[in-house]
């Protein structure tokens, strides 16, 4: 059975469906950028308890999914460009880019993997990023349905890939992210 995906109906977090492949979302969403590598925390003069670890867990979980749910927003949020949408004439990201898009990020929700970013790019598709310490990684989708992954350490040059348009590929490229990122 596949891992469930955050699946976005009428504002409302559907925990039950799982898909095998991208699944389209209805729902209309913001369109402001969301970038979630950064957690903000609310600071409070109120001595709390401190939780279990099961609760704490079950933080952590909610946490990750929430950053899920607000990076399959903006993803659909990218429908809604237009050609020129960076004043250098970048194309908007056309429903290749956004199909290879939705994989990519039900991939990375399965494996616990979240992006710092996902925004339009200025090579005419979708862009998500990763940022961990020195270590940079990108996964590009673009319109003409291609997609690429990069890594880099900051200290060589990057290493570029194309990642066959594959479910099993797209996968892969992720857990070698996953694991260039967490070394």
């Amino acid at each position: 059975m596949a891992t469930p995906v955050p699946v976005l109906e009428d504002y409302r977090y559907v925990k039950e469906r799982s898909v095998d492949a991208p699944t389209v979302v209805d729902s209309a969403f913001v369109s402001e950028e969301v970038d979630v590598a950064g957690t903000s925390v609310e600071r409070h003069n109120v001595e709390a308890p401190m939780p279990s670890a099961s609760e704490a867990q079950v933080s952590v979980a909610s946490t990750s999914e929430d950053k899920f749910i607000k990076l399959f927003a903006r993803l659909k949020s990218l429908q809604r460009l237009e050609d020129d949408w960076n004043s250098y004439g970048a194309a908007a990201p056309n429903r290749k880019a956004l199909y290879w898009g939705h994989s990519v990020l039900a991939a990375l929700f399965r494996v616990n993997l979240v992006p710092a970013a996902i925004s339009a790019s200025s090579d005419d598709g979708v862009g998500i990023t990763f940022r961990e310490s020195n270590r940079r990684a990108a996964i590009e989708c673009l319109n003409s349905g291609e997609v690429l992954a990069v890594i880099s350490n900051g200290t060589f040059g990057p290493y570029v890939w194309n990642v066959p348009t594959d479910p099993m590929e797209i996968k892969r490229a992720v857990e070698e992210i996953k694991s260039f990122l967490t070394v």
